[in-house]
């Protein structure tokens, strides 16, 4: 670690182990403890190395950090220990600590005879000046390699070189010229603009308005002219001869966040029905400080919410809400980020690893990077794959070779094994799909030992063999031997939607289509030139489909395969954006009379190798992300309608988990509410499908018109589950039924005007966007909330909703913990 981060390292330490103990505002522990937190366990392990370049460092660092704490609060919570302040103040001094004994170690190094090497960030399109420093080795160290690359290689060998352009330097080394203003302002103008108009655009747009075709008709036209700036300015970046890295990443982050952060900003609660379900088993953690295994599977694996809550609880705050609302935009950054370092270690090429990162963003529009297991899981892997490629390929293959180059390896494989334990305990499916793109590298030659493959593949067996019997008790190992039959999404309504779904669902398919075709061909183009690597890239982002060869993951087995195969195809794509073959670079003059000088102290000098420079069409790269930006806009914003929650429904869900009587059930008119909110969701009835129990589901209900003479069904469908129970009309249940069409206009709304009207229900609960009604002899009495209501400051959002006085206590009892609780929720799958 370079002085300048381990000195802002500690200062960080410092100032978290300063207000962890204060009761200071939620605000300003969020500011000071997160980046600690999410920074300084990672920033210790990677101390051990030296990493030059940035976004590898920045990726990693967050990535083991959140390991760490995964595995350490796993532990924990299966100890029945609970404690978020303390154990953030031991991994903060811990961190603190290994971060100062390495940075004295690596300063004293020079001075034993051993000359510090970085291991890392060494390749680059354009690098040091004559001013740089060269990087040596110790006699009898192995120097850089001079032979034509090896099988499991991939791209080109770009060693370092010194190039300008336009006067503006990849990296602003000490002694380069200053960049000149005007190239400077080029450089970041579209991306001001670009700023600019997408804050004037977000306040426009309002979500009421969305139709059939989702949030695409109410993002005013100056949202999508930002998105225009920012997508041509990053064009423009990416394929100069020498890529401004903090250009890049700016437009990168930047296409993250108005593609990922507009629903945060626009809506109040987080969008997506089913992000409830594991908000309420994050709250679970902080009210119950333990796991039950036999609540659902989400306890079973527990890593990504024991994260949450120890967030949550490190910030004062019982409901993450937050952190759900802005997960996607977070694990979308760390994601890119972690591609655009693979695709540069795997290319060899600084540029064409931002390309990557690039056509992964427009690319990922499946949407399971929201705040859930996968997010975290796939972020991981990413990490994993960075490490490996990296750091463990065989002596004389990598992008750097070291006089140790044994116990660098040593150490990457024991970073991944952590990562895959965090991985392994987080969620189901992803341990095995990271084993078997392991495995390919692995085979391939690019990366060494075996045991790699069976350590992590030791690692998710024995995790799931105590976890066996409820997996194939709940769910089954298998599916079905048919991959076509895996690959099929079965609907349970036989619905048919209107015309903007089917346009979602095209584009969708189209861009998946697009990817993989691209992927494809680059890799054929690959093989016919003879590239090394390209036939190891096309068998990575084939790797994934093995999943349908026996599961369909509940319906969702194409789009896991698309998920995992995104990166890697993203790699092989912009693999085919090389113009030709890279042209060889001369060498400076001056930086050979370094050479030559430097050449008399007591160390061999690394053994020169034919710089090349990569040529980036931009023609290629502009149409690309143009034809996969067009695809993704219908496919990720054309359900937008559906996936918003009104924050009146969040608050209504609030309020039935902390109001209703224990082991009853929730009845939904139609799909589409945010069930399993409340920390105690294990009191009552819930389905491992997040739509059950819904009245729809029952085909003598769907399809026609509804009303008095419906009631008595109704009441027979909630007493299937419970005797105790209540019915929800929400709006966002309204908009299901009438984008899928499951009932003619207006049906839900007579048979609410039925329900009112019948003995049989009494109003329970409403509010502007939800009304609850309680069967009659379920112990609920009175009618609570405000006409007018749009939130509830029980779920955090802006506006609030004043609430009339609750039921009676006496006869709405509610178990929190204990035995009771524990046998409270009857017909648990």
């Amino acid at each position: 670690m370079s002085g300048v981060r381990a000195r802002l390292a500690v200062g960080l330490g410092l100032i978290c182990l300063v207000v962890l103990p204060l009761d200071a505002p939620g605000g300003l522990r969020a500011v000071v403890i997160l980046p600690a937190v999410l920074l300084l366990p990672g920033a210790a392990v990677l101390s051990f190395v030296a990493i030059r370049d940035k976004a590898l460092w920045a990726g990693l660092a967050v990535c083991v950090s959140l390991a760490v704490e995964a595995v350490v609060l796993c532990v924990l919570l299966w100890l029945r220990i609970w404690h978020p302040d303390a154990v953030a103040a031991v991994l903060v001094v811990l961190s603190v600590a290994i971060i100062v004994v390495n940075a004295r170690r690596s300063r004293s190094a020079p001075a034993s005879g051993e000359a510090r090497q970085p291991v890392a960030g060494a390749l680059t399109d354009a690098v040091p000046t004559d001013a740089a420093p060269t990087a040596y080795i110790p006699r009898g160290g192995v120097g850089a390699p001079t032979a034509p690359l090896a099988r499991g290689d991939a791209g080109v060998h770009t060693a370092p070189i010194a190039r300008r352009t336009g006067g503006v330097e990849a990296e602003g080394r000490a002694g380069s010229p200053r960049p000149r203003v005007a190239a400077v302002g080029l450089l970041v103008a579209p991306g001001v603009l670009a700023a600019v108009l997408f804050a004037v655009s977000v306040g426009r747009v309002d979500p009421g308005r969305m139709g059939q075709y989702g949030m695409l008709t109410v993002l005013p036209a100056t949202w999508y002219l930002a998105l225009a700036l920012l997508l041509a300015g990053a064009v423009a970046v990416l394929t100069r001869p020498v890529v401004n890295r903090a250009a890049a990443a700016g437009y990168l982050f930047g296409i993250v966040f108005v593609l990922f952060g507009t629903a945060p900003l626009v809506y109040s609660v987080p969008h997506y029905s089913w992000v409830y379900n594991y908000v309420g088993v994050t709250r679970y953690i902080l009210a119950h400080h333990s796991l039950d295994g036999n609540v659902d599977i989400y306890q079973r694996w527990p890593g990504f919410f024991a994260v949450a809550a120890f967030l949550s609880g490190l910030t004062r705050t019982t409901d993450p809400l937050v952190f759900a609302q802005w997960a996607e935009v977070f694990f979308v950054s760390v994601s890119a980020l972690l591609v655009s370092c693979l695709g540069r270690s795997y290319l060899r090429s600084v540029s064409l690893g931002w390309v990557a990162a690039l056509v992964f963003v427009a690319g990922n529009w499946v949407g399971q990077s929201y705040f859930a297991p996968q997010g975290l899981a796939l972020t991981l892997a990413l990490a994993i794959y960075c490490l490996l490629v990296e750091f463990c390929r065989p002596p004389g293959r990598g992008a750097t070779a070291v006089a140790d180059a044994t116990t660098l390896r040593r150490w990457a494989i024991v970073v991944a094994v952590l990562l895959q334990a965090a991985v392994v305990v987080s969620h189901q499916l992803t341990p095995y799909l990271i084993v078997v793109s392991v495995v390919v590298l692995v085979a391939s030659g690019l990366v060494r030992p075996w045991l790699l493959v069976v350590l992590m593949a030791a690692l998710a067996v024995a995790f799931l063999i105590p976890n066996l019997h409820y997996i194939t008790s709940h769910f089954g190992v298998a599916s079905s031997p048919d991959p076509l039959q895996n690959l099929r999404r079965v609907d349970p309504y036989g619905a048919t939607p209107l015309p903007g779904k089917a346009l979602h669902a095209r584009a969708g398919t189209a861009l998946s289509m697009l990817v993989w075709l691209l992927a494809a061909a680059a890799v054929v183009r690959g093989r016919l030139r003879r590239r090394p690597g390209a036939g190891v890239l096309g068998l990575l982002f084939v790797s994934p489909a093995i999943l349908v060869l026996g599961q369909d993951y509940g319906g969702e087995a194409i789009f896991r395969v698309y998920l995992f195969s995104l990166p890697w195809a993203a790699v092989a794509i912009a693999s085919g954006m090389v113009r030709s073959e890279p042209r060889p670079v001369p060498a400076r003059p001056a930086a050979r009379r370094a050479r030559r000088a430097d050449s008399a102290v007591s160390v061999m000098p690394v053994t020169p190798v034919q710089p090349v420079l990569p040529v980036v069409r931009a023609r290629r790269v502009g149409v690309v992300a143009l034809a996969c930006t067009g695809a993704f806009l219908p496919a990720f914003f054309g359900q937008e309608e559906l996936n918003y929650m009104p924050a009146g429904t969040v608050a209504a869900s609030d309020y039935f988990y902390g109001h209703a009587l224990s082991g009853s059930v929730l009845m939904c008119a139609a799909p589409n509410f945010p069930r399993s909110y409340g920390p105690n969701y294990d009191e009552f009835i819930h389905m491992k499908n997040g739509d059950e129990p819904n009245m729809l589901l029952n085909p003598d209900l769907r399809g026609r018109d509804l009303g008095p003479a419906d009631v008595s069904t109704v009441v027979s469908e909630i007493r299937k589950y419970s005797s105790r129970g209540y019915l929800a009309f929400a709006d966002s249940g309204d908009a299901y039924v009438r984008t899928f069409q499951l009932a003619p206009a207006g049906a839900l709304g007579r048979l609410e005007a039925a329900v009112a009207r019948s003995p049989s229900f009494r109003l329970w609960y409403h509010n502007a966007d939800t009304r609850i009604y309680a069967l009659a002899d379920a112990g609920a009495v009175g009618a609570v909330g405000v006409p007018d209501a749009v939130g509830s400051d029980a779920v955090g959002v802006a506006k609030y909703v004043r609430l009339t006085p609750a039921p009676s206590r006496a006869t709405d009892a509610v178990v929190t913990s204990g035995p009771a609780a524990a046998t409270a929720s009857l017909g648990r799958p």
